[in-house]
């Protein structure tokens, strides 16, 4: 959080998360991400260089919590993981930093992995 790097905002539905998101960075909490018009965003901040996206990891966790079953993006909070492809291409950054449990590639033999780096692909 103390690179050179300028946060244009960060996004967070939890309340507690969203004040402390905006603390930390001192950029505006903007809410759910899946709720955000990218193409709006991208008209009023401009250009990104860096984009770092960590999504809940319940759903591909091997905790103790999650009772052995990890249903990845047929779950409550998966299917973020890869939903949120489709706003990365439209932001367009240089760069995407994402976020995920080590156990995200022992569920579904890798399925959602392998379709999130396959579409984000077209960056390069």
């Amino acid at each position: 959080m103390r690179s050179k790097f300028r946060h244009l905002f960060v996004t967070e539905t939890d309340d507690v998360k969203s004040k402390m998101s905006e603390m930390i960075s001192g950029a505006p909490c903007l809410g759910d991400t899946f709720l955000l018009d990218f193409e709006e965003l991208k008209k009023k901040y401009g250009h990104c260089n860096y984009l770092k996206s960590g999504m809940p990891c319940k759903d591909f966790s091997a905790c103790p919590t999650s009772k052995g079953r990890r249903p990845g993006a047929q779950g409550k909070t998966g299917w973020m993981f890869v939903k949120q492809v489709q706003f990365i291409l439209k932001y367009e950054p240089d760069v995407v930093c994402l976020e995920q449990v080590p156990g995200c590639i022992q569920v579904n033999d890798a399925a959602e992995v392998t379709t999130v780096i396959t579409e984000l692909q077209v960056l390069k």
